[in-house]
């Protein structure tokens, strides 16, 4: 079987959970995903003491442990037995490669209660080791001294298997990549991929005059659209400056792309010729501009050169990476070509206007090999900041800081499978994601840790029953403010359907994503924006 590039990090993610599933799932299991505080020691290299420890066990208990290939654990633990069980430290034994062994200690405070999972992710060998060592054994130990020896799978296992098998171990139903590609509407697009849009008005293309018809979503000198052009046949731009450009593969067809770029001075040498008129952008947008240009056919040997030479001549899979260009970087940019459609958004001088997601999101795709477009989201337009200063400004031009009011949730509203808790047990929830951030002190530039997404399943009357959030402090350690970095990253989220018999109805549920941007500050704390892609969204159904 062939396993797309780009698709591994969800194959193996749907595998550990369903190996978890498969090997410890009661029915009346419920599954917390939680992170306790930890830390990691060293302990003395006694062989004998590992030993005697592991000697002595307890029943009624199994743990699962899988190792990716950064020496990240995640560990699964399901208590069968009465009484609750509390991990206080984990035992690892690492393996260098000139032979040497150490065992590590790490400080943990997971609680099981009886008859339910629990899930632990630890990043304490990576920090400590990288990737120069290899974990070979793990061991839990409990505040009653006993101790728990789980099953161990590492990611090169688990793609060996399935490479092995004629089918794949379970069925997953994918909803994003999207299926559907509509390059007019990003609403539409949804709409006819199978989500239903909670609030169908985020993402109305906003006009001038965006906050007297009602529109909402973000906030802060909102952009509305300037004009609009179809069928280009001619599109270029010569040494232009530019804040962040994102390239991405067009989901029709992959030899033409899809570009959007911003920045936020007035500049008299912005001049952007469309069909042989020439529109210059510092002057129609003088508070600052968005581009979007989807279905761009280049006419050159490459998409974009740089002015320092540098040809872009296929897209990254890290949208994030042309981030900053002129700002930090210096560097202009130059293409010619013809375009399926052309939007250029201007910035309102009125910081209390609001305007929809729709020129904040890019419907393309970052991997060839990908069936159709994913979600990106960007609030980041031209430069970042620190705790100290302001992000998103630049020199003495506008600060193009933008927030949500209203977040976007989008619902999966399957027509050839219905998620019942008839029918199936429980649903295993699978998201691929990158993310980047214009705040360079992280955590330290804002008050407070908010989420920025949201996965998890609703009702037919809208009430949650289970989700798994996001939160701006664990997204930002997978990224780079700059260099620019937006490292891939996948999640598994494991929801129990309450039984018919328990609940006195058959319900059918639905998965969600809730995408926002939370942080509006005015001073130099939470005024950070940021970077979203959603590149895959899949549903294993356990049954």
């Amino acid at each position: 079987m062939r396993i797309l590039k780009g698709q591994g990090s969800l194959i193996i993610s749907v595998i550990v959970m369903s190996l978890f599933v498969l090997i410890v799932l009661p029915t009346t299991m419920y599954l917390i995903i939680r992170t306790p505080y930890s830390n990691l020691s060293f302990v003395p290299e006694i062989r004998s003491e590992f030993v005697e420890l592991v000697s002595y066990t307890i029943k009624d208990i199994n743990a699962t442990v899988f190792v990716d290939r950064n020496n990240v654990i995640t560990l699964a633990i399901a208590n069968y037995g009465t009484s609750e069980i509390n991990v206080i430290n984990l035992f690892y034994r690492l393996l260098y490669p000139n032979g040497t062994t150490v065992m590590l200690r790490e400080e943990t405070n997971i609680t099981v209660r009886p008859n339910s999972a629990t899930s632990y992710q630890s990043y304490e060998i990576l920090r400590y080791c990288e990737v120069s060592c290899r974990l070979v054994s793990i061991m839990l130990l409990t505040d009653k001294g006993t101790t728990i020896t789980p099953r161990m799978y590492s990611e090169e296992f688990l793609e060996e298997l399935m490479v092995s098998q004629e089918v794949a171990l379970v069925k997953m139903h994918a909803y994003l990549p999207l299926p559907y590609y509509d390059p007019s509407s990003i609403r539409d697009t949804l709409s006819r991929s199978g989500f239903k849009i909670l609030d169908a008005s985020l993402l109305e293309i906003p006009r001038q005059g965006v906050n007297v018809r009602g529109i909402k979503g973000v906030r802060t000198g909102a952009y509305y659209l300037y004009e609009e052009y179809v069928n280009v046949d001619s599109i270029s731009v010569t040494n232009a400056p530019v804040g962040n450009l994102y390239l991405g593969y067009n989901p029709k067809d992959v030899k033409k792309y899809d570009i959007m770029f911003s920045w936020n001075r007035a500049s008299s040498d912005v001049i952007l010729v469309i069909s042989g008129q020439s529109v210059n952008l510092g002057s129609v947008c003088s508070n600052g501009y968005r581009v979007k240009i989807v279905g761009f056919k280049n006419a050159t040997r490459y998409i974009i050169r740089f002015s320092n030479g540098v040809e872009i001549t296929s897209p990254s899979p890290d949208p994030a990476k042309y981030s900053y260009l002129t700002s930090r970087q210096g560097v202009r940019i130059s293409f010619t070509g013809s375009a399926e459609r052309v939007r250029i958004y201007c910035r309102s001088s009125n910081l209390n206007y609001e305007t929809s997601y729709e020129p904040y999101m890019l419907l393309t795709k970052f991997n060839a090999d990908a069936p159709g477009a994913s979600i990106l989201f960007v609030t980041e337009d031209v430069y970042y900041g620190f705790a100290t200063s302001r992000n998103d400004a630049y020199s003495s031009g506008k600060i193009l800081q933008d927030y949500s009011t209203v977040p976007l949730v989008l619902i999966y509203n399957s027509s050839t499978t219905t998620i019942t808790n008839s029918k199936y047990l429980g649903v295993i929830l699978v998201v691929n994601y990158r993310f980047h951030d214009n705040e360079g002190n992280d955590f330290y530039g804002v008050s407070s840790d908010r989420v920025i997404f949201e996965v998890g399943l609703v009702d037919s009357e809208g009430n949650v029953l289970s989700s798994r959030t996001f939160t701006f402090k664990e997204l930002t350690r997978y990224e780079d403010t700059y260099p620019p970095r937006a490292q891939a990253q996948s999640a598994s989220i494991f929801i129990p359907l309450p039984r018919p018999e328990s609940s006195g109805e058959t319900k059918a549920y639905y998965p969600f994503i809730k995408i926002q941007e939370p942080y509006g500050g005015s001073g130099n704390l939470d005024d950070l924006d940021i970077m979203l892609l959603i590149e895959g969204l899949g549903v294993i159904l356990v049954s």
